[in-house]
């Protein structure tokens, strides 16, 4: 009898590669020097890439006949760890998982060497007769790659099973591969479907019966073995998943003893018998909904095809049309590119259309979706798929399952053992759970950050949450896990958790939901008010805490937790529906709160927030006395991050009233206090006070004539404002560093910053923010001449500005459209314009916007018919010298740069080429703005006019 022999592959992870037959490790194809047991902990570590797997098992394998402590494991693992540089840089490789074992998380490519020259038999035997194999199942969608795999799997190692979650189409690949065999078999193709199969020990029998074998004694196996043993065969045993025991130990011996036999197998769960290969079937790929833009790119995708096509095949008569290309990819997503589900889905369009289908998958009905008539019983709905495996589960699994499903999303073995355990179980009996739940592919295994998470598929998730609603223990894991998310939000970070929101909406709905959970529900949101805020969940936030307040009992009225809720309508309605009356009620009712139960941190964080309120507003003085109490609070406190906070807040005050050498001033010091204590990020009411200061700093210093540091400060600002990955923080940073690139006519570079601005205002909801760019994009368009659309667009944000009560960048859209009108020679609407935002200016106690609204004035005087050139050389004059007098050098000279012009027009080039040599005296010489070469250029007109070198 000859036997196959077999070479292991090569596995491929990061610059790595291994052979375990050459047991040799490249890195970037040089060798590593690994120590021989750290070299077989990696093997089998990569043989189980992405499964925990224990340390006694890992013991077992590497010093199979030694006695080992585990702390000769872990010294073997942390030499494993440093010859592969791990968690060096963005390389993340193994991951220790308390108390059961370790995990290879990183992706790994296996490559199988081609098979070595065999000689096996290929007689049949005289008595053989056709078994017929069933015809593929229909149009296979997206599975090619996995049929190709699959037959080069079973040709060089003789034995596969493929295993994946019920719907996942493992029936349908496997026939597909064994038709792509048949022609190397022959007649030599078994059939076997243990569908029908209820006992163990009928396996063999319906395995003899396949192979056309008449029984002759009481060991069938063996009678079996002997029968096939030099026959070349194909042998397919589907639906194995509950009889696994039994198959393993068939398979395990036909694969041992009968050589010319080679396997295919399709289960739930693997074999876990000697030989077998396994091959999970994943999902069938799908686009993620918001990257698809148009019916083709969707089309692209294996689900997508799939589900279009089985709704063509139902009936539906459409084409996909570009609107409904994301609602299918989020079909598709929902239902985790399972074929199954994406068949019964689409078979719903013709009735319901793509997107009364996509409103369908909420409703648990979707279990019951009807397939093709003529498929097994227990494929006809996903509810009849889930009752076969949840039939097959154990009682504490089924018990397991159930609870899982109240997550939403992924979740960890902690947040499990939180929920799920009662309080006689054990972690580690969960942990075994869980294991065994994803060995039956009702659980997903992945990695998030490096630690080990879990999730249900869509349809797995709603099937068990209906059994747990039916088993009456669905209000008592709900309690729990709304406990749960609570404990988290107190955690560290919480915000890195896996899909906190998602559980801790679902919390918070049960929670104001269950009249037993009232105090619970106020407590939840109260605590979940920084989390919302600090993901820009604005209008959540602000919905949440206005129902918790509705609910929060009168025994409560001053508390903390009524502090939080008030803290929250304030910035959720301020960053997202204006700055109304009722946002300055909420801020003093949390404010009062503070002062009463002696909270200074809690006043100090809210007082941030007045100052914040009354920069919207554009109330510059109420923002310096707010300025003034922020300082004695900090200076109570004595902590580092409010002494800072308070230099930035009083800096941004004194820079919009106009007082720019002592903004300055507390710029550099928060900058210096930084340096010297490290602190960088200081939050305070949804804002970064560090890159609100900084914003601030730029504008600032341009003002002062500062503007290559001006440059620098507003990169350091945006660079910052984009890893806080806040929409508010970077909002802000892309706002007020583009206007000093418009002070100094920048206004091509601003095109890019201006459009990301209005689109993450508007993904995010933030409405005032989106008027502002459309506002700063109104500005740039007229400097580039577009001036109809520059007009329409300023007009259009002032508009909506008003409506939101958002005043603080008004004055220069105001004026800006001022200078527009007059430029386009609607001199008398410019006047008007111009007098809205000189009012507004001194409403506001703007001081240093006087220099421009004094250059605009001059401007209009120069539009004007006859041309009034006197009164527009005073009002420049005037502008030049309002400007000096402040150290406000940035507006000068846009205001000598007009005045020169005007001088060089009436002949007096002489004094024009003075002011501008003077004007730029101030000015950082390293600067590369606009508005500096326009100023050189127009230096050289006057000189070359008056006869000067």
């Amino acid at each position: 009898m000859l036997t196959m022999k077999t070479r292991e592959a090569t596995f491929l992870f990061g610059p790595f590669t291994l052979r375990p037959e050459q047991r040799t490790l490249l890195c970037d194809g040089t060798p590593v020097s690994l120590g021989g047991r750290a070299f077989d902990l990696l093997v089998v570590l990569l043989k189980r890439a992405g499964e925990i797997v224990s340390q006694r098992e890992l013991i077992e394998k590497v010093w199979p006949d030694l006695v080992v402590e585990e702390g000769n494991l872990r010294v073997h693992v942390a030499a494993l760890r440093k010859a592969l540089d791990d968690g060096t840089g963005d390389s993340r490789y193994i991951e220790t998982v308390p108390r059961r074992g370790y995990a290879f998380v990183s992706a790994v490519t296996v490559e199988s060497y081609p098979p070595q020259p065999q000689a096996l038999a290929a007689l049949a035997s005289s008595n053989a007769r056709s078994r017929a194999l069933p015809p593929p199942l229909g149009r296979m969608v997206g599975r090619e790659r996995d049929v190709k795999d699959l037959c080069a799997l079973v040709e060089t190692d003789r034995f596969a099973s493929i295993v994946g979650a019920g719907g996942m189409g493992k029936t349908t690949v496997a026939l597909a591969t064994a038709h792509r065999l048949s022609q190397k078999f022959g007649d030599e193709v078994v059939f076997v479907d243990l569908t029908e199969i209820a006992k163990e020990n009928l396996v063999e029998a319906a395995l003899s019966s396949a192979i056309g074998l008449s029984s002759k004694t009481d060991d069938l196996l063996t009678e079996i073995i002997g029968a096939v043993a030099d026959r070349r065969m194909l042998v397919i045993l589907d639906n194995c998943e509950h009889l696994v025991d039994s198959v393993s130990a068939v398979t395990e011996r036909l694969f041992a003893e009968a050589p010319n036999v080679f396997l295919l197998a399709t289960s739930r769960e693997a074999l876990r018998a000697e030989g077998e290969n396994v091959y999970p079937l994943r999902a069938l790929e799908s686009p993620a909904p918001d990257s698809i833009e148009t019916a083709s790119a969707a089309l692209d995708w294996p689900a997508v095809q799939l589900f279009m096509g089985r709704a063509t095949a139902s009936g539906y008569r459409h084409r996909l049309t570009d609107q409904e290309a994301p609602i299918v990819a989020e079909i598709c997503h929902r239902l985790d590119g399972m074929p199954l589900a994406i068949e019964l889905a689409a078979g719903r369009v013709p009735s319901y259309g793509i997107a009364g289908t996509a409103q369908l998958l909420d409703h648990s009905l979707k279990l019951m979706w009807t397939g093709r008539r003529q498929v097994v019983r227990r494929h006809q709905t996903m509810k009849a798929v889930l009752d076969w495996s949840f039939n097959l589960l154990s009682e504490t699994e089924k018990r397991t399952l159930m609870r899982l499903s109240i997550f939403v999303g992924s979740f960890s073995l902690s947040d499990a053992c939180s929920v799920v355990a009662n309080s006689a179980e054990e972690e580690t009996d969960i942990a075994l759970t869980l294991e065994s739940l994803a060995d039956k592919s009702l659980l997903i295994v992945g990695a998030e950050g490096g630690t080990i998470v879990y999730r249900l598929l869509d349809m797995a998730r709603a099937y068990a949450s209906n059994a747990l609603l039916a088993a009456g223990d669905g209000n008592a894991t709900a309690r729990r896990h709304a406990h749960h998310v609570y404990a988290v939000l107190a955690g560290p970070d919480p915000v890195q958790r896996g899909n906190l929101i998602g559980n801790l909406r679902a919390a918070f709905e049960r929670s104001i939901a269950d009249p037993d959970e009232t105090d619970f529900a106020v407590d939840l949101t109260a605590r979940a008010v920084p989390v919302l805020l600090s993901l820009s969940l604005l209008r959540e936030c602000g919905d949440w805490c206005t129902r918790a307040l509705a609910i929060l009992g009168e025994t409560r009225r001053g508390s903390r937790e009524e502090l939080a809720l008030w803290e929250g309508v304030a910035a959720s309605r301020m960053f997202a529906r204006g700055n109304g009356a009722d946002v300055r009620e909420a801020l003093f009712n949390a404010l009062d709160i503070a002062v009463a139960i002696d909270d200074r941190d809690r006043e100090f964080h809210l007082l941030a927030g007045l100052h914040i309120f009354h920069s919207r507003v554009g109330d510059f003085r109420e923002m310096l006395r707010v300025s003034e109490r922020v300082a004695t609070v900090a200076a109570a406190l004595s902590a580092d991050e409010a002494l800072i906070s308070a230099d930035w807040m009083y800096g941004t005050a004194l820079h919009l009233s106009g007082d720019q050498i002592a903004a300055r001033r507390h710029f550099e010091e928060a900058l210096q206090r930084s340096a010297a204590s490290g602190q960088r990020h200081l939050s305070s009411f949804g804002y970064d006070q560090r890159g609100r200061g900084l914003i601030a700093m730029t504008r600032c210093l341009w003002l002062l004539g500062a503007f290559a540091r001006s440059a620098a400060i507003a990169e350091e600002a945006l660079t910052e404002a984009r890893e806080l990955g806040q929409p508010v923080a970077l909002c802000i940073a892309l706002i007020y560093t583009t206007t000093a690139s418009l002070w100094g006519e920048d206004f091509e570079t601003v095109e890019g910053p201006v459009e990301e601005l209005i689109q993450r205002a508007t993904s995010s909801a933030l409405e005032p923010y989106r008027a502002v760019g459309i506002g700063l994009r109104g500005i740039a368009r007229c400097g580039c001449g577009d001036r109809k659309a520059g007009i329409e667009d300023l007009r259009n944000a002032l508009a909506e500005l008003e409506r939101e009560t958002h005043r603080v960048l008004v004055t220069d859209f105001q004026r800006a459209l001022a200078e527009a009108l007059a430029r386009d020679g609607r001199v008398a609407d410019a006047e008007e314009a111009l007098d809205r935002a000189v009012a507004t200016a001194e409403a506001n106690g703007e001081a240093f916007q006087r220099p421009e609204l004094l250059r605009t004035r001059g401007i209009i005087a120069l539009a004007a018919s006859p041309l009034d050139a006197a009164k527009a050389e005073t009002l420049l004059h005037d502008a030049i010298d309002e400007a000096r007098a402040h150290g406000i050098f940035g507006f000068a000279l846009k205001a000598s740069i007009a005045l020169a012009g005007l001088l060089v027009d009436v002949g007096r080039a002489d004094e024009a080429s003075q002011l501008l040599e003077e004007a730029l005296a101030h000015i950082e010489s390293a600067s590369t703005q606009p508005i500096v070469a326009a100023a050189g250029d127009q230096l050289h007109l006057a000189r070359r006019v008056a006869g000067r070198t």
